[in-house]
Order: C-alpha cells, then sequence, then structure tokens
C-alpha cells in the first residue's frame, strides 16, 4: 500500500488518500511500539554493563524509527526530519486537517494528538541517551523520567487510534479506504481483538461480504478488472454475516 514519504509528496493528494497513509502510519506506529518496549525491557533487565550498552543502542535506533533523526542543520521543524513513523503521521495529520475537499471536524484532534504523540517521542530520545548504564535503573530519576513519557506517548496514541476510528464514517462509501480497512483487518483485529473490523463495518451498515461486493462494483465501474478476481477470493473465504 502507498504511504506518503514527506510532506511535500503527499501535498496533492486527495483528502481520502491522505486518510489511509494515516491510517496506515497508525498501524505501524503500534507495531513500533510493542518493540519499543520489549527493548526498553532487555535493556532495563540486561545485568552487564556492555550488554546494556548494546540494548541501549537497539532501544534509541527504535525510538528514532518512530520520531526520525535531526540533521545537523536541523532547525526545530519536524519536515526536516528524515521521516520516523510518528514524523510522517504528523505530517500527513496537518494536511489532512488543512486539506477542505471534505468537512471532517475530527480531522483537527488526529493532527493535535499526532502531534502530541511526535513530541512525547522527541521528549523520550533526549531521554534515551542519558539513560544510565550502571545497576539498579529502578530507581533512576532518569529511567523514572523515561518509564512516564513512554506511557504518556502511548497514552497519546490510544486516543489517535480511537480518533482515526471514528473518521471512518466520513469514508463509508469510499471503495479505496473501505479496501485499505479490509486489507488491514488481520492488524487491526490483533490489537484492538477479535472480530473488531467486523464491529467497526457494523457501525457503518456493513459487514465483510457487502463491503466487498461494494468495492467489487465500485472497482467495475472505474475499469479495474484485474483486481475483481482478488476481491472475490476475498469474500469466498469470509463468513456472509458478522
Amino acid at each position: 500500500m502507498l504511504e506518503a514519504t514527506t510532506a511535500q509528496s503527499s501535498h496533492s493528494y486527495p483528502c481520502h488518500v491522505l486518510f489511509q497513509f494515516i491510517f496506515a502510519s497508525f498501524l505501524r506506529t503500534q507495531e513500533a511500539f510493542k518493540d519499543l518496549k520489549s527493548l526498553r525491557y532487555e535493556f532495563e533487565n540486561s545485568l552487564e554493563s556492555h550488554s546494556k550498552s548494546d540494548h541501549k543502542k537497539k532501544l534509541l535506533s527504535a525510538i528514532e524509527s518512530l520520531a526520525g533523526i535531526a540533521s545537523p542543520f536541523d532547525n526545530g521543524f519536524s519536515f526536516d526530519l528524515t521521516l520516523g513513523i510518528l514524523t510522517s503521521l504528523k505530517n500527513n495529520s496537518t494536511l489532512f486537517q488543512k486539506n477542505h475537499s471534505l468537512q471532517i471536524p475530527e480531522a483537527s484532534l488526529i493532527r493535535k494528538q499526532a502531534t502530541s504523540s511526535w513530541f512525547y517521542c522527541i521528549e523520550l530520545h533526549d531521554l534515551a541517551t542519558h539513560l544510565p548504564l550502571e545497576l539498579p535503573l529502578v530507581d533512576h530519576k532518569d529511567f523514572i523520567r523515561f518509564q512516564k513519557v513512554e506511557a504518556r506517548m502511548f497514552a497519546q496514541l490510544k486516543k489517535l487510534g480511537n480518533t482515526i476510528i471514528k473518521t471512518l464514517k466520513h469514508f463509508k462509501t469510499n471503495e479505496n479506504v473501505l479496501l485499505c480497512l479490509m486489507h488491514r483487518q488481520h492488524q487491526l483485529d490483533s490489537i484492538y481483538g477479535k472480530a473488531f473490523t467486523a464491529k467497526i463495518l457494523k457501525t457503518l451498515n456493513l459487514n465483510t461480504e457487502n463491503a466487498y461486493h461494494f468495492i467489487i462494483d465500485a472497482y467495475k465501474k472505474r475499469g479495474f478488472l484485474d483486481l475483481i478476481t482478488m476481491l472475490k477470493s476475498k469474500i469466498s473465504s469470509a463468513p456472509s454475516v458478522l
């Protein structure tokens, strides 16, 4: 699936495409955050200074994959970073809010929550660079602060996810967004629980089968016949009612 890598490259994209970029980036943050927590646990529990140093490098790298890496000439703007997942999410959220092709009240909240998540991640990176290698860590003030900021970032991302899900209702007649949703079904269900995608579809007055039928009809009208066989195979493997 396409994903915007720079704010400039996504500038001309329509609203529904920007939303797909946001949706896909958010799901990537969930995978990255899971890795981050695992690496933080390994760093916290490593017993030798050499091992702890290696784990710290991996932890910093994981945070950088989320936040992006500033250039030596960084002027403080996220658009000038080597893009991390949250940087891309933040930038596309900004463009999504500025896109006036649809009136979407949640757009400003998505931007606010994405920006807050990014700022927490930048703070987390700063804290990680100062994490001590000596033991024990559990009562060290820098590590305690790191854990608090990590928790705040996770809480903000959780709010962002809820807002993104609520925003789907504005695209319930857009075959591209629906296909994006169906394509990401397993990821969504792994994050939010079994049959979560089915619950979303229900709020849109759809189920798996008629969602795919809607997508197929739309793509037929647009002449994308090469996708029809693949989409029909999805229907045959899905229950008719969810």
